[in-house]
């Protein structure tokens, strides 16, 4: 296929199994690697000529304000490169992590499952289903305390 074709059913439904049948967290190796792919697809089939260092540069570097600055000023061919971003993310920890209702009296009376189950007609979505903690913001851990609300709910984060 080339960037002017249209792509068929076929195609666009093993480019996406392909991007999409692992975990790719931001910040994470596969997440570069998917990166690196898609810089090597660019290259492939724009005509990008390839370096024998890679164009991957810390946002906001020189390279990168050169290479961004460089589309504007006199671009003769097609052009790509990474850049890396470094930014806050929190991230997912299954331990000591949990969500409950609580009864009158303080007592736990349900807790949540908080792992994904996996759909097991989905080999890849059972393969990785843990591959991805649960976790619940940058938010604190408490109890709510709505007036209006029969039970409690509790999140505890447990460090």
């Amino acid at each position: 296929m080339t960037h002017s074709a249209v792509p068929s059913t076929e195609s666009a439904l093993a480019n996406s199994r392909y991007y999409a049948t692992h975990p790719h967290v931001a910040g994470s190796q596969q997440d570069l690697q998917d990166a690196k792919d898609v810089l090597s697809f660019f290259q492939t089939e724009f005509g990008i000529s390839s370096t024998s260092v890679e164009p991957i540069f810390s946002a906001g570097s020189r390279e990168s304000r050169q290479a961004t600055l460089g589309i504007t000023s006199g671009l003769k061919s097609p052009n790509a490169w990474i850049d890396i971003y470094y930014p806050v993310m929190n991230t997912g920890n299954s331990d000591g992590i949990s969500l409950e209702i609580l009864g009158q009296d303080g007592d736990s009376i349900w807790t949540a499952d908080l792992l994904e189950d996996g759909d097991p007609g989905d080999k890849t979505a059972a393969e990785y289903k843990h591959a991805i903690p649960p976790w619940h913001g940058l938010s604190a851990g408490g109890v709510s305390h709505r007036a209006d609300r029969v039970r409690q709910l509790r999140y505890e984060r447990r460090l």
